[in-house]
């Protein structure tokens, strides 16, 4: 006797137990992958951003740290499919449609932390702070 005291065969029982774990695999990793996707780009709350009185321009303030934190091989370099900033020109598109802001501010995660080649230094609060206030500016150049 099967379950619920019908006649079933063997093949029959070994097919329904493994279909039955079967369903608790797909269940378990469709559920990991879920958790996993929603911490991947988690938004991080609004910090209180703190400009002094000097305006943060892009040749004074920003260049630096660009070229410090953010352009090294296989990003912000030009080589491979990252745009170019090595100029206040080349970032224009990417202030423009927003791309800028997002990564870098909403997101906080650049250098992003999924990058394999990434410098072993991530942008600190006072680094962020100097974004937010060039951005808060209106992105001045000079």
């Amino acid at each position: 006797m099967g379950f619920n005291g019908t006649y079933t065969s063997k093949s029959t029982l070994i097919y329904l137990l493994i279909n039955q774990n079967m369903k608790k695999v797909i269940f378990g990793i469709f559920s990991m992958i879920l958790i996993l996707a929603s911490c991947m780009r988690d938004k991080f709350e609004p910090v209180e951003t703190v400009c002094g009185v000097d305006t943060v321009t892009y040749d004074a303030d920003i260049a630096p740290l660009i070229q410090e934190t953010c352009a090294y091989v296989g990003c912000h370099t030009g080589i491979g499919q990252q745009d170019r900033y090595s100029s206040y020109a080349e970032l224009q598109d990417a202030i423009t449609t927003g791309n800028f802001f997002n990564e870098v501010l909403e997101t906080r995660d650049m250098p992003p932390s999924y990058d394999i080649e990434v410098p072993t230094v991530q942008l600190t609060d006072d680094q962020y702070n100097l974004f937010a206030c060039w951005a808060e500016a209106g992105y001045p150049e000079k």
